[in-house]
Parts: structure tokens; sequence; C-alpha cells
């Protein structure tokens, strides 16, 4: 298949080389950057663990000026892949979660030294709000906004030309707001109607309700919330 993949970097380039050792042609787009606030304090303020529920959350960490107050507690993250990340980044303690906000906060409550306060390091636009998944288990949650992601304001010219032209068959979406971005740029382009008839792979029913919103027909959702179950729903070549 000729795969488009809407991820950013560095994600987007690794996705991209795993597909194309599956034997599809692959395209790039990264529809969000993030961009890392380095002026939010990463004080713990007596937190017992520290929570990541993205890998841009950790990219974002990686050169921040106060990553040695937290990088020697006991970190949980939302999924392996965010998991790796941290570990590469220094944390030293790290456990992975099910891959999504609800694993986070079951694992968090069935943890039997369960926290009293953890520190959540996130992103300026979440799905879910994990201070309230905890607020029944008397866990109390610090959230530091820690970075943003921004939109694209174009597609790139050769994606937007491939598009018009039908060179693309599906396309690989993990979140609702790059789902959303990739249509509203794609209408901005003339070419709304082309993407609403690709096959469109999804890393979650959210994201899959953006692209049935603006259309699309052919919408597929990984069983699990991560890359490898994304790589399995589109299978080899």
């Amino acid at each position: 298949m000729r795969l488009l993949v809407t991820r950013p970097h560095p994600q987007a380039g690794e996705t991209a080389d795993r597909l194309r050792a599956l034997g599809h042609a692959v395209c790039v787009a990264p529809l969000l950057d993030i961009v890392p606030d380095p002026d939010v304090t990463l004080a713990p303020d007596g937190a017992d663990l520290v929570v990541l529920t993205s890998r841009g959350a950790v990219r974002a960490l990686t050169r921040h000026r106060e990553l040695d107050r937290v990088h020697g507690l006991p970190t949980l993250a939302v999924g392996e892949a965010t998991a790796e990340a941290a570990r590469a980044a220094g944390f030293s303690d790290v456990r992975a979660a099910g891959g999504d906000l609800f694993s986070v906060a079951a694992a968090i409550e069935a943890d039997p030294n369960r926290p009293r306060t953890v520190l959540h390091l996130a992103g300026r636009d979440r799905s879910g709000d994990l201070g309230a998944l905890l607020a029944a288990s008397g866990v109390a949650v610090v959230t530091r906004v820690c970075y943003r992601a921004e939109a694209a304001q174009a597609l790139p010219a050769d994606v937007a030309g491939a598009l018009k032209e039908g060179d693309i068959d599906a396309v690989l979406s993990f979140s609702p707001r790059s789902a959303a971005t990739l249509v509203r740029l794609a209408e901005a382009e003339g070419a709304g109607p082309a993407v609403a008839a690709l096959r469109h792979f999804c890393l979650s029913e959210a994201v899959a309700d953006v692209l049935r919103g603006a259309g699309a027909g052919r919408v597929e959702v990984a069983e699990r919330p991560d890359q490898e179950a994304m790589l399995a729903l589109i299978g080899a070549a």
C-alpha cells in the first residue's frame, strides 16, 4: 500500500521505517510539532510517582534544566514505547501501563504501595483528566504542562499533490488532533473528498470518530492504542 504517516518527528520516521520494512511505500507529513516549555518547573512537591502519558512529554523533558529533579523518582509510563523513551532519557525506575489513561489510573489504584500524590508531566492538549479518574481513590494529581503540540499550517506540497492525484491509499492517524488537522488542511487544498475516500488506520476510537465525522467511510481501529497494534492492523504488503 501507499501510506501516509502524520505523526510528529521523530516518531514519524520510526513508523515509516517499520512500514517500509513490511513492503509498503510511505510518505510522511508530521502534522503536529512538539514544542517544549522550558520555564515550567518540575519540582516534585512531595509526589511519590511521576506519570508520563506520551512520548511527546519525554521529548519535551530531555533538555529541561530541571530533569534531574524527577528522573530518579518511580515513574509510570502510559505504554511500553513511552517507558522505553523515558529510560533512554535517564529515568531510572520505569514501568508501563496498558497504553491509555484508564490503564494508568488502574495501575495506580492497584498498586499495593499506592502513592499519595502523583506528578503528571503532560501536554497542553490532553484527551482525559487523570485527576478525575483518581479522585475516588484519594490520590492527588499535580499536573505540569511541559509541552504543547502545534498544528501544521499547510500540507507538504508533495503530499497535497499525491492526495489530489490518488497516489495515497491509506493514512495512519495517531491522535484526534492530528486527524482533525489532516482534515482541515486537506480541505484547504481542495483535497477533502480525497482524504474522506482513503482507508484510515486509527490508534483509537476517539481518532476514528474525528474521521467518520469528516465523511470517511473506511475507518479501522487498532486493537490496542500502540504502534505495534497499528502495524498489525495494516499487515505486510
